[in-house]
């Protein structure tokens, strides 16, 4: 289902983001770009992050190992993946909260948590799935005690659901009469089977109260092994989803192909009036910018606007810039910061890369911008050995930046036309981003006149 993931996190981890009124997706890991452990707020008074694993009906961590690891390469179609174990035989409880920017918490209209596992390796004496709602209340199947309603397998390369039933714990397994030994594929579980639990009600709701759609802000999954020997033994966990029909697939977030945005009105950009061959072609780097907002994403800095700006989620985390298409040397950068902020300047780095992945600094500013008003002219380039892909970064500061214009040596192969918004090579912080965190911040003003030079132009 998805495109293997090249991540965020990132953060970004970006990400989650409803599909449709009837399908929404909590996470495919792809955009997640780090993993952070917290509290338990379902049993404690700790602040959640991205995850808890420990004691699965109380806020205890356990005497036995017990690890969640994202993993390239393990989840669906080779993409990232969700890695579970432990190293006994504890009942184990797996939280997962939605702190990521970008993840739903109102999957209003869907029936069912779909979700793919990889169980090669591994069986469960006991094993069931639940959500968390708003005020950290947990609503799972165990709760019901009895076989429910069915749920349903689909395994990898196969076209045909299999109907299951938990059994009178509430829970899958071999002890359930649903043994799920060897299995890899999709599951799919009635919401409508998730019910409060006792000990984690702090909606005081009452006993046999099912889970709410339109308020979901975790997913949580208990489990044990079905035999001490499998001790140490991985699974995996990928696309959480909610959807309406649990026999139809959307496109994933990490499938869709971004539509190339308009280019600027003709003239507008490049507005510093250096002259030059600009470098045209696809941008790379963060879509949208701090607080997911679209108006500050990549797009901002290379608009010909100096009043709006590109603003990464933060320091050293999003930048942007242009793919050329092509190989090809630089003969300058001009560079407007950001109005007001001339000491996000400090830091400032322009880089360049042949994969999107590994960057090679050709100049960095070590002082702040002389002034937010004027252009600043990088001439003094490093290693400008000649490269396809040309960013802004800033790993000291912020890196806010208005106005950013690549300049190649030599002349332009072919009429040039403002940059265009495109998919970029890849989705971390260190390769080209097209999830948009927004990049980098306004490069200023270099240690000596001869590496730079201001151009007024007022705003």
């Amino acid at each position: 289902m998805k495109k293997t993931f090249s991540l965020v996190i990132a953060i970004a981890l970006v990400a989650a983001l409803t599909l449709s009124a009837s399908a929404a997706l909590f996470t495919d890991f792809d955009s997640w770009a780090d993993f952070k452990a917290g509290g338990n707020p379902c049993y404690t008074d700790e602040d959640a992050a991205d995850y808890w694993i420990g004691e699965w009906n109380g806020g205890n961590l356990l005497d036995d190992p017990v690890f969640a690891e994202i993993t390239d390469g393990k989840g669906v179609n080779g993409s990232k993946g969700l890695v579970v174990y432990e190293d006994g035989m504890t009942n184990v409880g797996l939280y997962l909260f939605g702190k990521k920017a970008g993840i739903a918490t109102d999957y209003t209209g869907s029936a069912y948590l779909r979700v793919w596992m990889d169980l090669t390796e591994v069986g469960f004496r006991k094993a069931n799935w639940g959500v968390i709602d708003s005020s950290y209340s947990l609503f799972t199947t165990d709760e019901v005690d009895t076989d429910g309603l069915p749920f349903y397998y689909l395994a990898d390369g196969s076209a045909d659901w299999v109907e299951m039933f938990h059994g009178g714990d509430g829970c899958f397994g071999d002890t359930q009469d649903s043994d799920v030994f060897g299995f890899k594929g999709y599951f799919a579980f009635p919401v409508a089977d998730f019910w409060i639990r006792e000990n984690a009600n702090w909606e005081g709701y009452d006993a046999g109260t099912a889970a709410n759609a339109a308020d979901i802000h975790g997913v949580y999954l208990f489990w044990d092994y079905s035999d001490m020997l499998m001790g140490g033994e991985k699974f995996t966990v990928d696309n959480i989803e909610f959807v309406a029909d649990y026999k139809v697939f959307e496109p994933l977030p990490s499938e869709i192909e971004e539509e190339p945005a308009a280019a600027p009105a003709a003239g507008a950009y490049p507005a510093s009036g250096v002259g030059g061959n600009i470098i045209s072609g696809a941008l790379i780097g963060n879509e949208t910018g701090w607080g997911d907002n679209a108006d500050t994403g990549r797009a901002a800095a290379f608009d010909g606007d100096a009043a709006t700006f590109f603003d990464p989620l933060g320091v050293g985390d999003g930048y942007c810039g242009v793919d050329a298409g092509e190989v090809c040397t630089l003969e300058k950068v001009a560079i407007l910061s950001r109005d007001g902020w001339a000491s996000r300047f400090l830091g400032a780095m322009i880089q360049g890369s042949n994969d999107g992945e590994n960057w090679t600094t050709l100049w960095t500013s070590d002082a702040e911008a002389v002034s937010t008003t004027e252009y600043t002219v990088i001439t003094d380039l490093q290693n400008n050995t000649g490269y396809r892909y040309y960013r802004y970064f800033n790993e000291t500061s912020h890196g806010d930046v208005a106005e950013v214009e690549f300049y190649r040596a030599g002349a332009a192969p072919a009429a040039a036309a403002a940059p265009v918004a495109a998919a970029a090579p890849a989705k971390s912080a260190s390769a080209a981003q097209t999830g948009d965190i927004a990049s980098i911040a306004v490069i200023a003003l270099a240690a000596s006149l001869s590496a730079a030079v201001i151009i007024k132009k007022r705003r």
